[in-house]
């Protein structure tokens, strides 16, 4: 638990747009072949920032998402934080019933959506269609600016919430998890120092917005100054395993196991070189084999194994693997990332003798503010 590392409090905005500051003509994002930089791609989202503003929305607002994979979903994810508002991610490959029960359940400030989404959302008076004429119009009305202190509603602070994530429900009705600026920017300034200085490949997108293991790269990748890959819902895989060909292999690639099994058996019968500097799993135990074979084929690659609950933001310990996975009976989750804590309990709160099992507690940082509109399960 010796993980103290000095990181200043910020919020998502300042890391941004600090990064668009230092290299405004870099490439930002690419999705189906259009590039935009980071200037291109931080004004896009200032306009729709004032816009919301404009509206009343900021701290401790909830806006939500429900948008494709596109540039306009980046973009929608930047301007609800540039705001000073958190974002609520809505996959709209969701049955409607679950969309329902997440915006009923955190009554967003707005909802945004396309028009062909529209008709998978319950009735709302709140619904923002990105692609109607009358809201493009008005955002090509508003200022291409940063918003300030002094703009927003009222002053974004580290404390404010940034996101909020709902849990799969698995033990019952689904959470919403609320995670706060200062821990998301903890972890994020952690991934950026261990995945993105040794290369510029930037990372692709692979989860569904509604899953939290997709922040390490997207945001990962932008206030690193490298390229954010958007790859299309559904050809991920074939994508990941078509290899790197001409272009540069990516900084960091994050899958889950499941994912990585796939892409296993397509590289198998490809000679395509590694499509990656750094593979990271995480969502579900890792097979030993399934690394086993990155190890062999592609001993260069660094191996992550990474874990944590939505409630520890995205992840709270990592573990590279080094030595010969295929003679490992599983692959530990590791240490603790910046400035979390681990520890392994008994049922009187008591830690254990090394060996012994127990449950594991997770203190530090990353900590959600609570669950939303939850104070009893939160305390």
């Amino acid at each position: 638990n010796d993980s103290a590392h000095p990181v200043p409090p910020a919020t998502l905005p300042e890391l941004f747009e600090l990064q668009a500051a230092r290299s405004p003509q870099a490439t930002a994002l690419v999705f189906e072949g259009e590039l935009l930089s980071y200037q291109a791609l931080h004004e896009n989202a200032n306009r729709l920032a004032h816009r919301f503003i404009q509206q009343g929305i900021g701290p401790e607002h909830i806006v939500a998402i429900a948008l494709p994979r596109s540039q306009e979903l980046i973009v929608a994810l930047l301007a609800v934080l540039k705001a000073g508002a958190a974002y609520l991610p809505l996959d709209v490959d969701y049955p409607p019933e679950r969309l329902a029960l997440m915006i009923e359940d955190a009554k967003p400030a707005a909802v945004l959506s396309f028009r062909k989404h529209a008709s998978s959302l319950p009735s709302l008076h709140s619904l923002c269609l990105l692609d109607s004429a009358e809201i493009q119009a008005a955002l090509a009305a508003m200022p291409s600016t940063n918003p300030t202190q002094a703009e927003r509603i009222q002053p974004l602070d580290p404390a404010h919430p940034a996101y909020v994530i709902y849990t799969s429900g698995s033990t019952g009705r689904p959470k919403g998890v609320v995670i706060a600026h200062r821990a998301i920017a903890n972890y994020l300034r952690w991934d950026r120092e261990t995945f993105y200085q040794q290369s510029q490949g930037g990372s692709p997108t692979v989860f569904s917005i509604s899953f939290d293991a997709g922040i390490t790269t997207v945001f990962g990748a932008l206030i690193a100054g490298q390229p954010l890959t958007v790859l299309p819902t559904g050809d991920e895989v074939e994508r990941l395993s078509s290899g790197s060909g001409d272009a540069a292999p990516y900084a960091l690639v994050k899958v889950t196991p499941s994912h990585l099994k796939l892409i296993n058996q397509n590289l198998q019968s490809s000679r395509a070189g590694s499509p990656t500097h750094a593979l990271m799993t995480g969502g579900e135990a890792m097979a030993p084999g399934d690394i086993a074979f990155w190890q062999q084929r592609f001993p260069d690659v660094r191996l992550i194994n990474h874990f944590g609950p939505t409630e520890t933001t995205v992840g709270c310990a990592t573990f590279e693997i080094t030595a010969d996975a295929s003679a490992l009976h599983s692959i530990p989750i590791g240490r603790p990332v910046w400035n979390a804590q681990l520890y392994v309990l008994n049922a009187r709160l008591q830690p254990v003798p090394a060996g012994v099992p127990g449950e594991l507690y997770i203190a530090g940082a990353g900590l959600a503010r609570g669950y939303l509109n939850r104070p009893g399960l939160s305390a």
